[in-house]
């Protein structure tokens, strides 16, 4: 089973919610909109964190999401800011490992994984996870940080390794070279420069708006009581600093859209 590192950067993401994954909502349904969504579908999204894709999801297709993190408190926090929303009858969160999805009922149209990927050391026991659950004809989506490949590579992979963040950021090639298997139909395979300027569009497009104030004020309102978030955030800030390397510059997106044609 794999293990999940609960790092400084780690446990912001899970004390204050603020959780974000690449391209925002534009990159989600830009891979979701070809997957023939219908309201009988089941989507189920693998470290949905807060729970912000997951209630995207269910709102905009009406289909059925089932959303699974390994933090207990990630979770709570989803169902406690989803639960009066008419559309959550059509979600459901559990608490669950990416590396080990025996838990999880059923089978599913659509498994998505954002901004995941990066924090699991064996991300192919994760993959051979997440295609267990699709139906034959089903769809798996990644949308995933990897490293640029170029002279700076080594340098941008040390740094997410660093205790403070506790990732794994890779090549692409090790995430696309798991798809070699024939039972895959590769209908998107699309690596490009990580674009700061198309991410802040996308973070505006999501939370500017009354409830993304909200959650932005509560988040910031529990980071001025939570000690222990008040030094993961200086941690995270100092490893920052001290680096020599542009890291925005040299990381890159890797989107994935396959469909599994059999098992």
């Amino acid at each position: 089973m794999g293990e999940l590192k609960f790092s400084p950067y780690l446990r912001l993401i899970q004390q204050t919610g603020s959780t974000r994954h690449p391209g925002g909502f534009f990159l989600t349904d830009y891979l979701l909109g070809r997957t023939h969504l219908t309201k009988d579908s089941r989507v189920l999204d693998v470290g949905c964190g807060a729970g912000h894709t997951s209630a995207h999801i269910a709102k905009t297709y009406g289909c059925h999401v089932v959303g699974v993190d390994i933090s207990i408190e990630a979770i709570e926090r989803a169902q406690s800011i989803y639960r009066h929303e008419q559309y959550f009858e059509q979600m459901s969160f559990h608490v669950g490992d990416a590396c080990d999805l025996h838990n999880v009922e059923g089978e599913f149209d659509v498994v998505l994984c954002e901004s995941v990927l990066i924090f699991i050391e064996d991300k192919h026991e994760a993959l051979e996870q997440m295609a267990s659950v699709l139906k034959p004809g089903g769809f798996l989506a990644l949308n995933e940080l990897c490293a640029s490949g170029d002279e700076k590579q080594q340098a941008v992979i040390d740094f997410f390794a660093q205790p403070q963040m506790g990732g794994f950021l890779t090549p692409s090639s090790v995430i696309t070279t798991w798809f070699s298997d024939v039972v895959w139909n590769m209908i998107v395979v699309d690596e490009q420069p990580f674009d700061m300027k198309a991410q802040l569009r996308a973070d505006w497009a999501q939370w500017a708006n009354f409830r993304g104030l909200l959650q932005t004020l509560e988040a910031g309102f529990h980071f001025l009581l939570n000690k222990q978030a008040q030094s993961d955030l200086l941690a995270v800030l100092r490893l920052a600093i001290s680096t020599r390397v542009n890291i925005l510059e040299h990381l890159n997106l890797l989107l994935i859209l396959a469909q599994q044609t059999s098992r």
